[in-house]
Parts: structure tokens; C-alpha cells; sequence
């Protein structure tokens, strides 16, 4: 019986020893100088391709550098120059700092979450940008649909009106259709703890207010800029 007590004592600490040693990402593109910062150590080391990142491991691009990361699920992260991003579990993640490009494969229920030093990102599957580089903070959707909450209090959000066909119609047949569209330039405030990101639209983010646009051909471009890479 004794002997029975040990070896499942051994088995009991050898599943801990495994569990904290999961793989959640590997590092599976490098282009320029990129660091990786362990889990409570205070020096970055370069990272080498192939190399795997555990619970609290930090990955770190410098000048003129990008990598790209596999999660564990297979969706890609890619972090453009000086830029960091902690991976604190299998579905959660930390995006420290930088331009970072977010390739989420369709999850369950729980999803994916990114929290960031504005807003923290809630996702089950998309294409999307979160930028944190100094002086700009925002998000830019390219496919399907983000959940943004607000780290504290609400958000001061502006969104310009959407045209609505039926409306639009009516008013051009009624002689009105300029002063609709230029109604609709009109900004909108409504103050939200949380929010919904629709594809093709980007936020950014000054304190708690949010600024909603719509520019098309940025957010081709910055995605463009990633994909190429990918």
C-alpha cells in the first residue's frame, strides 16, 4: 500500500511538472532581431526558429524586425517591428506593446482573449490589428466580428450613422438625398462598457473615448502589409 501511495504520489507530480510545461505558441518566421523573454527572468535572449513559448513567455521584435507566432489551435500572430506580446495561457493573451497582426481560427464558446493597456479584445475567430505603438491606439477588423471591453467605466464611443437603403431610396426620390448623406456625416455619441467591431471599420482609442471610422483602403493596406509576410 505504501508503495502504491509513492508511485502515485510520483504520477501526481509528474502531470503538475507536464501541465506547467504545456506549449502554447512556437515561433515559426523570424526576419531581423527578436527576443524572447522567460517566464520570471529579467534577460531576453535571442530566439531561435522552432523555438516554443510557455505560460508567461514574451516575445519581443526590435527595430526592423518581425516574427511570426503558431498557437497551439494553429492561428498565427505576427508582430511587426518593436513590438511585444505575452502569452499568458491557451486562450488568452497579452499585447503589451507594437503592431501586431491576429489570424484567430473559429473557436468554441470561450474564444480568445487579448488584452491590451486600452481595451480588452474578445474574438472566436477572425482577421484583425491591434496597434499600441506610441501616440496610436486602435484596432482595425478586416473579417468578422471583435468584442471590445472597456477596462474601466464606460467608453465615450463616436460612430458616424450608417445609410440605410430603404431611407436612402426615400429621400432620393423625395429630392433629399444630399442633405441624408450629409446628415449622416453627423457623429453619433453613445456611451457603452462594451461594443461590437463590424469588418472594414477600425477604433482608436484616447483614454475612454472612442473614435469609430471607415477607411478601406488603410485597413487593405495594413493587412496587406502582414499577409505578405505570412
Amino acid at each position: 500500500v505504501k508503495m502504491r501511495k509513492v508511485v502515485l504520489l510520483i504520477a501526481l507530480m509528474a502531470s503538475m511538472v507536464f501541465a506547467k510545461a504545456t506549449i502554447l505558441a512556437q515561433v515559426i518566421k523570424i526576419d531581423g532581431n527578436v527576443k524572447l523573454l522567460k517566464a520570471k527572468s529579467i534577460k531576453k535572449k535571442s530566439v531561435e526558429l522552432g523555438a516554443f513559448l510557455y505560460q508567461d513567455d514574451m516575445l519581443i521584435t526590435l527595430s526592423k524586425a518581425k516574427a511570426i507566432l503558431m498557437l497551439s489551435d494553429g492561428s498565427k500572430v505576427i508582430l511587426d517591428e518593436r513590438s511585444k506580446l505575452k502569452i499568458l495561457g491557451k486562450s488568452d493573451l497579452a499585447h503589451e506593446e507594437g503592431k501586431v497582426y491576429y489570424h484567430i481560427k473559429k473557436r468554441g464558446s470561450k474564444g480568445l482573449k487579448v488584452s491590451t493597456k486600452f481595451a480588452i479584445i474578445g474574438v472566436k475567430g477572425t482577421k484583425f490589428i491591434i496597434n499600441a505603438e506610441e501616440g496610436s491606439q486602435g484596432v482595425s477588423l478586416k473579417e468578422g466580428l471583435v468584442g471590445i471591453d472597456s477596462l474601466q467605466g464606460e467608453f465615450e464611443l463616436h460612430k458616424k450613422k450608417e445609410m440605410d437603403e430603404f431611407a436612402a431610396y426615400q429621400a432620393k426620390i423625395n429630392g433629399e438625398f444630399e442633405s441624408y448623406k450629409k446628415a449622416l456625416q453627423e457623429e453619433f455619441v453613445t456611451y457603452v462598457s462594451s461594443f461590437d467591431l463590424k469588418p472594414g471599420k477600425s477604433v482608436r482609442f484616447s483614454k475612454n473615448r472612442v473614435d469609430e471610422s471607415e477607411d478601406l483602403e488603410k485597413i487593405i493596406k495594413d493587412f496587406s502589409a502582414f499577409e505578405n509576410f505570412e
